[in-house]
């Protein structure tokens, strides 16, 4: 074994520990009967089991005449259905979305490592992904949802558009398009990014007027059917559908700009950025995730703790920036040799790493669970991930699990 190996194999070693644990507390959750969206949960293991039986996009919990758009635009279901293909068991539901949360960390590894020239560094980025406590409680204080899943397929995007390979850009962003109706700005985004840079005009031209087209063609059939009856991602205020909200923005400025700057919603951008040390922010590719944060914002309970899920895809966008972050660091510290300028990276690298351990440590760092949401009062007050109570099966819970099995 040569030393230029051991950075990828602890990587790896970190990417089956990641998988295993938060597959480990998911399962004790699951057991323990707390589900913040029970409702989310239950259809997203139903939709996948029915389509895994060949089913296809059929569910029994609330089904509707557009059952092809499921309760939203989300094709990806097809690939999470593959997890009860391979394991016919609700716990593979939580096995697929811990391993495919945890492998994203290695196409940023191999992206970190092409552009800052140090497998070191690259592993110690990858690393402080993995222990990015808002990523996590994203998914354990609520249910995993489908849009989770951009995640590594936005890393695996920037990934190919390092090696110029644009055929698996493509395959990335309709991995990333197929999670959400809500991608289509995302990828615009991207594509306005892409096309400010002279080598990648071509691309940013398609992506951003196809990220368009697909928002309005979404957010035009999500208007027809109905399906998100006050309260989905396009919901504002008083307005329920995109084309409403489209008006509000244009015509009224002024009251968009003070919503988007209520406290709640600098709170949580701010608690997302305090782990990697608001380093995104010293780096123009973070500004691409901004609009998608507005969109966010625009609906009336996605920046809500229980549903913090909708805001995963924007923490690849955050890690892609730190890289690039570091790459122009070491290229203006012109006056230092090469030694000691990946000694300077090394050191931010290590702060950065520790910055993100122990945000698993910091007491509800995207907020508060909101008691009215909650079934069972035990679960009042959770402060982390972490904490016991979260996971512990009460006389009602075992008696529950005595009846199912």
């Amino acid at each position: 074994m040569t030393m230029k190996r051991i950075p990828l194999i602890l990587l790896i070693v970190l990417i089956l520990f990641s998988t295993f644990f938060f597959t480990y507390l998911c399962w004790q959750r699951h057991k323990a009967l707390f589900n913040y969206e029970y409702i989310d949960l239950a259809e997203i293991i139903n939709i996948s089991w029915n389509t895994a039986q060949g089913r296809i996009f059929y569910q029994t919990i609330n089904p509707n005449p557009y059952g092809v758009f499921v309760l939203h635009i989300q094709p990806i279901i097809l690939f999470i259905s593959i997890f009860f293909v391979i394991f016919n068991h609700p716990i593979s539901v939580y096995i697929g979305f811990n391993f495919a949360l945890a492998i994203a960390a290695l196409p940023l590894y191999l992206l970190a490592k092409n552009i800052l020239k140090s497998s070191n560094i690259a592993l110690g980025i990858a690393a402080a992904y993995l222990f990015y406590a808002p990523l996590k409680s994203m998914y354990l204080l609520s249910d995993p949802d489908p849009i989770l899943l951009a995640v590594p397929f936005l890393f695996l995007f920037f990934y190919f558009l390092i090696q110029k390979n644009y055929n698996m850009c493509a395959i990335s962003v309709i991995f990333i398009l197929a999670c959400g109706e809500y991608m289509g700005l995302l990828i615009s985004t991207v594509g306005i990014y892409l096309l400010l840079m002279k080598h990648y005009r071509n691309l940013g031209i398609t992506l951003m007027f196809g990220g368009i087209a697909y928002t309005f063609l979404a957010a035009r059939l999500i208007d027809i059917s109905g399906i998100y009856n006050h309260e989905g991602l396009y919901s504002f205020l008083k307005y329920n559908t995109f084309t409403e909200n489209l008006k509000f923005i244009v015509f009224h400025p002024v009251k968009f700009s003070l919503h988007i700057l209520q406290y709640k919603h600098l709170f949580f951008i701010s608690n997302s950025l305090k782990p990697v040390l608001f380093l995104p922010l010293c780096s123009p590719e973070f500004y691409i995730v901004l609009p998608v944060f507005f969109q966010i914002f625009l609906c009336k309970r996605a920046i809500e703790f229980g549903r913090a899920y909708y805001a995963a895809p924007l923490v690849p966008l955050m890690f892609i920036a730190i890289v690039f972050f570091f790459k122009r660091l070491r290229d203006s510290l012109t006056f230092l040799s090469g030694k000691t300028k990946q000694r300077v990276i090394g050191i931010t690298t290590g702060l950065l790493l520790f910055s993100c351990l122990y945000s698993n440590f910091v007491p509800n760092i995207l907020g508060y669970l909101r008691e009215d949401r909650l079934n069972n009062k035990d679960f009042y007050n959770v402060k982390n991930i972490y904490e016991k109570r979260f996971y512990q099966m009460d006389k009602k819970a075992k008696v529950a699990w005595e009846l199912i099995n």
